[in-house]
C-alpha cells in the first residue's frame, strides 16, 4: 500500500485506485466550525484516510477520526471530555443523481471539483459524530421536568374485552 502525500485536499478516485493512506493530526483551533460547538478549542485530530475499491469496483474512501475534545456539561456547566472515535465509508459522486441511488452503507459525498477538501469533510463528519447532551458523572442521572407520571397497576381491565363481548353476543 502506498501512502498519498498530506495534503489539504485530494482526488478521492485516485487515492483508491492507488489504495493510498493520507493521515494529519488537525489541531481543534484549525477547525471553526466544529470548535463552535466545543467548550475548549485544545485537542486534536487525528484522521486517516485510506482509499480502496469494493467487490462492485467502487471507488471509496475509508475515514477514521479519533481524538479527545471538551464540551460543556448540560446540567453542570463543567468542562467534560468527549471521546471521539468514528469511521465511515465515503462514496464519492459526481452528480447528485448518484448520491441519491447511492448504496445506504456508504454516506455519499458529491465530488464536483478537482480536488476534494479533506478538511471541510472531515469537520462535517466530526459536528455529526458530537453528542446531542454531554453530561458530567457528578450530575444529576436523572432530571425530571413536568409532574411526576404514576404508574398504574396491571390489573386494570383490558378496554377490547368489551368489544370481544359484543363479537361473541353477535355470533351467537
Amino acid at each position: 500500500m502506498q501512502n498519498a502525500d498530506v495534503s489539504w485536499s485530494i482526488n478521492p478516485f485516485k487515492l483508491a485506485e492507488n489504495s493510498a493512506k493520507t493521515q494529519r493530526e488537525l489541531k481543534v483551533t484549525q477547525l471553526a466550525r466544529f470548535r463552535e460547538y466545543l467548550s475548549d478549542d485544545s485537542g486534536v485530530i487525528h484522521a486517516e484516510l485510506s482509499g480502496y475499491i469494493d467487490e462492485d469496483r467502487r471507488k471509496l474512501m475509508r475515514c477514521c477520526l479519533r481524538g479527545q475534545v471538551y464540551m460543556a456539561c448540560q446540567t453542570t456547566f463543567k468542562e467534560v471530555a468527549v471521546e471521539i472515535a468514528s469511521e465511515v465509508v465515503f462514496y464519492p459522486v459526481l452528480s447528485e443523481e448518484a448520491m441519491a441511488s447511492a448504496p445506504e452503507e456508504y454516506e455519499a459525498v458529491l465530488y464536483d471539483s478537482e480536488e476534494l477538501d479533506l478538511i471541510s469533510l472531515i469537520e462535517d463528519e466530526l459536528i455529526l459524530t458530537l453528542p446531542i447532551a454531554v453530561n458530567a458523572p457528578e450530575s444529576p442521572e436523572q432530571q425530571s421536568f413536568g409532574p411526576k407520571i404514576v404508574e398504574q397497576s396491571a390489573a386494570k381491565p383490558n378496554p377490547f374485552a368489551v368489544l370481544a363481548q359484543l363479537k361473541k353476543n353477535t355470533e351467537d
